[in-house]
């Protein structure tokens, strides 16, 4: 579990048996990735059924019904815990963590013309604000209230930054980063279509590559494999997400 406790530091952890670390943020209720429970191991049916039934419980309060369970690194389902999640309908995902050497990584070297890369603080805040916000209320009001206070913290928290690429005073890239120790982790990392291939997301990671930082971790789907690997990120780790959203009570 060494990479994805790495990755959970920056959640709120609420309760740990020995089986599982259930992280709880309410004040992001409706952000499915702060409300998940890490296994230790890999469940039986009957302990992931009444997991369910534990998280039902613990989130019965909150607008939107969801579960959601991240299993142990490196450990594919067995078999009829796999059925279960299909026959309820789980949307059942693989995730890759990617590790670096920071000194080993080979970024792109291309300077976009009239780019620039900042740290988000409170004079950028409404710009992001702004081009954000259309994006969150598609999901929902309370989602959009809620990320706006999140992104907001990013101004204020001296463990993140939320690093955007500029161009006239519009924005064409963000990815956040947090730190930990010697360690950054690299979280939603964005470019424009129009952009991309020129240079840009390099000028945003270098960018998180302060604060003494010797190691970066990034989460990533299999289709961006070339792109790290190209970079000098090794896949170290894959581990299996499912999530259920539910239907609200009439």
């Amino acid at each position: 579990m060494y990479y994805q406790k790495v990755l959970s530091r920056r959640s709120r952890l609420s309760h740990e048996t020995e089986r599982f670390v259930y992280f709880k943020n309410t004040d992001l209720s409706e952000r499915f990735s702060e409300n998940y429970l890490l296994y230790k191991s890999v469940p039986s049916l009957k302990q992931f059924q009444e997991d369910i039934a534990f998280l039902r419980r613990e989130q019965a309060d909150y607008s939107s019904r969801y579960v959601h369970f991240h299993f142990p690194e490196n450990q594919a389902l067995p078999g009829e815990l796999a059925q279960f999640l299909r026959a309820e309908h789980f949307q059942v995902s693989e995730h890759l963590i990617f590790w670096a050497e920071v000194d080993r990584l080979k970024l792109s070297q291309k300077v976009p013309q009239k780019v620039e890369v900042k740290a988000m603080d409170a004079s950028l805040y409404p710009l992001y604000k702004a081009v954000s916000s259309p994006y969150y209320l598609d999901y929902s009001k309370a989602y959009s209230q809620q990320m706006a206070g999140y992104n907001y913290a990013f101004v204020e928290n001296e463990q993140a930054s939320l690093f955007l690429a500029l161009t006239e005073q519009k924005i064409i890239g963000v990815m956040a980063a947090w730190y930990s120790g010697d360690i950054v982790e690299i979280d939603g990392f964005e470019v424009a279509e129009s952009w991309r291939r020129q240079g840009v997301g390099s000028l945003l990671q270098k960018a998180s590559l302060t604060k003494g930082v010797a190691k970066a971790i990034l989460i990533a789907e299999e289709e961006n494999r070339p792109l790290y690997e190209h970079q000098g990120f090794q896949q170290v780790a894959y581990y299996i997400d499912a999530i259920k959203i539910e239907p609200k009570e009439s």
